[in-house]
Protein backbone atom coordinates (compact mmCIF):
# COMPACT_ATOMS: atom_id res chain seq x y z
CA UNK A 1 0.00 0.00 0.00
CA UNK A 2 1.11 2.98 -0.68
CA UNK A 3 1.23 6.03 1.83
CA UNK A 4 0.76 9.92 1.73
CA UNK A 5 4.96 9.81 3.01
CA UNK A 6 6.13 8.09 0.33
CA UNK A 7 6.98 4.94 2.59
CA UNK A 8 5.45 1.37 1.24
CA UNK A 9 3.32 -0.65 3.59
CA UNK A 10 2.65 -4.84 3.15
CA UNK A 11 0.14 -6.68 5.25
CA UNK A 12 0.10 -3.72 7.67
CA UNK A 13 -1.07 -0.54 7.99
CA UNK A 14 1.46 1.18 10.24
CA UNK A 15 3.48 3.95 8.45
CA UNK A 16 6.28 4.39 11.21
CA UNK A 17 8.63 3.24 8.73
CA UNK A 18 9.89 3.54 5.03
CA UNK A 19 9.04 -0.01 4.57
CA UNK A 20 7.26 -2.53 6.51
CA UNK A 21 5.99 -6.15 5.89
CA UNK A 22 3.96 -7.90 8.25
CA UNK A 23 3.01 -11.50 8.25
CA UNK A 24 0.87 -13.24 10.56
CA UNK A 25 0.63 -16.83 11.88
CA UNK A 26 1.85 -19.91 9.42
CA UNK A 27 3.32 -17.14 6.74
CA UNK A 28 6.98 -17.23 6.39
CA UNK A 29 8.15 -13.63 6.14
CA UNK A 30 11.13 -13.96 3.77
CA UNK A 31 12.98 -11.92 1.79
CA UNK A 32 14.96 -13.43 -1.67
CA UNK A 33 16.98 -11.73 -4.09
CA UNK A 34 16.81 -14.27 -7.28
CA UNK A 35 19.40 -13.38 -10.02
CA UNK A 36 19.59 -15.83 -13.41
CA UNK A 37 22.86 -14.77 -15.49
CA UNK A 38 25.83 -16.49 -16.76
CA UNK A 39 28.23 -13.44 -15.88
CA UNK A 40 30.30 -13.99 -13.03
CA UNK A 41 30.60 -9.97 -12.08
CA UNK A 42 26.96 -9.98 -11.75
CA UNK A 43 25.10 -11.03 -8.56
CA UNK A 44 22.10 -9.74 -6.09
CA UNK A 45 23.48 -7.27 -3.87
CA UNK A 46 22.16 -5.01 -0.86
CA UNK A 47 23.66 -1.92 -0.64
CA UNK A 48 23.37 0.80 1.71
CA UNK A 49 24.58 4.56 1.03
CA UNK A 50 24.61 7.42 3.18
CA UNK A 51 25.81 10.93 2.07
CA UNK A 52 26.63 13.55 4.93
CA UNK A 53 24.48 16.39 4.09
CA UNK A 54 20.29 16.58 4.49
CA UNK A 55 19.87 17.58 0.74
CA UNK A 56 18.81 15.06 -1.10
CA UNK A 57 21.10 13.54 -3.81
CA UNK A 58 23.87 16.08 -2.75
CA UNK A 59 26.77 15.10 -1.61
CA UNK A 60 28.78 15.14 1.70
CA UNK A 61 31.53 13.36 3.22
CA UNK A 62 31.09 11.03 5.92
CA UNK A 63 33.20 11.81 9.41
CA UNK A 64 34.92 9.45 11.74
CA UNK A 65 32.95 7.40 13.93
CA UNK A 66 29.63 8.02 11.82
CA UNK A 67 27.06 5.11 11.45
CA UNK A 68 26.80 4.04 7.51
CA UNK A 69 23.75 1.30 8.24
CA UNK A 70 23.20 -2.10 10.05
CA UNK A 71 21.33 -4.83 10.84
CA UNK A 72 18.93 -5.57 13.82
CA UNK A 73 17.56 -8.52 15.48
CA UNK A 74 14.76 -7.65 17.60
CA UNK A 75 12.29 -10.02 19.54
CA UNK A 76 9.29 -9.08 21.65
CA UNK A 77 9.42 -9.25 25.61
CA UNK A 78 5.77 -9.67 26.19
CA UNK A 79 5.68 -5.63 25.78
CA UNK A 80 7.55 -4.54 23.24
CA UNK A 81 10.31 -4.96 20.57
CA UNK A 82 14.27 -5.05 22.20
CA UNK A 83 17.48 -5.38 20.69
CA UNK A 84 18.92 -8.94 20.29
CA UNK A 85 21.53 -8.57 18.35
CA UNK A 86 23.13 -6.35 15.45
CA UNK A 87 25.66 -5.65 13.21
CA UNK A 88 26.83 -2.19 12.49
CA UNK A 89 28.76 -0.35 9.85
CA UNK A 90 30.80 2.36 11.00
CA UNK A 91 33.31 5.36 9.47
CA UNK A 92 37.20 4.03 10.82
CA UNK A 93 38.72 7.47 9.37
CA UNK A 94 36.89 10.81 8.03
CA UNK A 95 36.48 10.41 4.10
CA UNK A 96 38.41 12.02 1.63
CA UNK A 97 37.55 12.03 -2.23
CA UNK A 98 38.92 8.63 -3.40
CA UNK A 99 39.43 7.42 -0.05
CA UNK A 100 36.83 5.42 1.65
CA UNK A 101 37.26 3.19 4.91
CA UNK A 102 35.41 1.30 7.76
CA UNK A 103 34.80 -0.88 9.93
CA UNK A 104 31.86 -3.85 10.93
CA UNK A 105 31.07 -4.05 14.69
CA UNK A 106 29.08 -7.06 15.79
CA UNK A 107 26.71 -6.79 18.80
CA UNK A 108 24.40 -8.78 21.59
CA UNK A 109 22.10 -8.08 24.37
CA UNK A 110 23.27 -9.83 27.63
CA UNK A 111 20.64 -11.43 29.57
CA UNK A 112 18.53 -9.23 32.14
CA UNK A 113 19.48 -6.48 29.63
CA UNK A 114 17.85 -4.54 26.22
CA UNK A 115 21.12 -3.16 25.49
CA UNK A 116 23.32 -3.96 22.49
CA UNK A 117 27.13 -4.51 23.76
CA UNK A 118 29.87 -4.77 21.20
CA UNK A 119 31.24 -8.04 21.18
CA UNK A 120 33.60 -7.84 17.90
CA UNK A 121 35.00 -5.68 15.49
CA UNK A 122 36.72 -5.88 12.22
CA UNK A 123 38.52 -2.52 11.75
CA UNK A 124 39.70 -0.95 8.56
CA UNK A 125 43.27 -2.14 8.29
CA UNK A 126 41.18 -5.78 8.91
CA UNK A 127 42.62 -6.36 12.38
CA UNK A 128 39.73 -8.73 14.56
CA UNK A 129 38.95 -7.39 18.42
CA UNK A 130 36.99 -9.06 20.52
CA UNK A 131 35.51 -7.48 23.53
CA UNK A 132 38.26 -4.99 22.41
CA UNK A 133 38.72 -2.89 19.68
CA UNK A 134 42.22 -3.97 17.96
CA UNK A 135 45.85 -3.10 17.86
CA UNK A 136 47.21 -6.59 17.23
CA UNK A 137 45.56 -8.51 13.77
CA UNK A 138 43.75 -10.59 16.80
CA UNK A 139 43.07 -8.56 19.72
CA UNK A 140 40.87 -10.53 22.31
CA UNK A 141 40.04 -9.03 25.90
CA UNK A 142 37.32 -9.64 28.65
CA UNK A 143 36.88 -7.65 31.95
CA UNK A 144 37.63 -11.03 34.66
CA UNK A 145 39.38 -13.72 32.63
CA UNK A 146 40.38 -13.90 28.66
CA UNK A 147 41.08 -17.93 27.99
CA UNK A 148 41.82 -19.60 24.32
CA UNK A 149 40.55 -22.89 24.11
CA UNK A 150 41.58 -25.47 21.23
CA UNK A 151 39.17 -28.35 21.18
CA UNK A 152 39.54 -31.33 19.03
CA UNK A 153 36.29 -33.83 19.49
CA UNK A 154 36.63 -36.20 16.51
CA UNK A 155 37.92 -38.90 18.42
CA UNK A 156 41.58 -40.93 18.97
CA UNK A 157 42.97 -39.39 15.49
CA UNK A 158 41.63 -35.58 16.32
CA UNK A 159 44.10 -32.92 17.08
CA UNK A 160 44.34 -29.97 18.49
CA UNK A 161 47.29 -27.53 17.09
CA UNK A 162 49.09 -23.83 17.53
CA UNK A 163 50.74 -22.86 14.88
CA UNK A 164 53.31 -20.26 14.96
CA UNK A 165 55.00 -19.65 11.69
CA UNK A 166 57.28 -16.91 10.66
CA UNK A 167 58.88 -18.30 7.02
CA UNK A 168 60.51 -14.96 5.83
CA UNK A 169 64.18 -16.56 6.11
CA UNK A 170 65.72 -13.50 8.36
CA UNK A 171 67.59 -15.35 11.04
CA UNK A 172 66.47 -12.27 12.92
CA UNK A 173 63.20 -13.48 12.87
CA UNK A 174 61.76 -15.64 15.03
CA UNK A 175 58.16 -16.88 16.56
CA UNK A 176 57.52 -16.25 20.14
CA UNK A 177 55.00 -16.18 22.95
CA UNK A 178 54.74 -13.40 25.53
CA UNK A 179 53.51 -13.67 29.09
CA UNK A 180 53.09 -10.24 30.52
CA UNK A 181 51.60 -8.44 33.67
CA UNK A 182 50.11 -4.76 32.93
CA UNK A 183 51.58 -4.87 29.73
CA UNK A 184 54.63 -5.15 30.76
CA UNK A 185 56.61 -8.34 29.21
CA UNK A 186 57.91 -10.92 32.12
CA UNK A 187 59.25 -13.68 29.79
CA UNK A 188 58.88 -14.93 26.54
CA UNK A 189 59.37 -18.46 24.58
CA UNK A 190 60.61 -18.55 21.18
CA UNK A 191 62.32 -21.20 18.83
CA UNK A 192 65.39 -19.47 17.57
CA UNK A 193 66.27 -19.84 13.28
CA UNK A 194 68.57 -22.95 14.65
CA UNK A 195 65.50 -24.63 15.84
CA UNK A 196 66.50 -24.05 19.38
CA UNK A 197 63.59 -23.30 22.07
CA UNK A 198 64.47 -20.66 24.18
CA UNK A 199 63.30 -18.85 27.60
CA UNK A 200 64.05 -14.94 28.25
CA UNK A 201 63.24 -12.33 30.47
Amino acid sequence: TGQANNSVTLGNNAVDALYRVTAGADVENNFYMDMYNATNADASQIIMRKSSNSTVNTAGSVDLNESLGGITWQGNDGNSFEDAAAIRCYVDETFGDGDANGRIQFMTTPNGSTTLSERMRIDMAGNVGIGIAPANVLHVAHGSSASFKLEATGGTASEANLYLDCSTGSSSDQAALYYSRDGAHQWRLRCSAGGELELYD
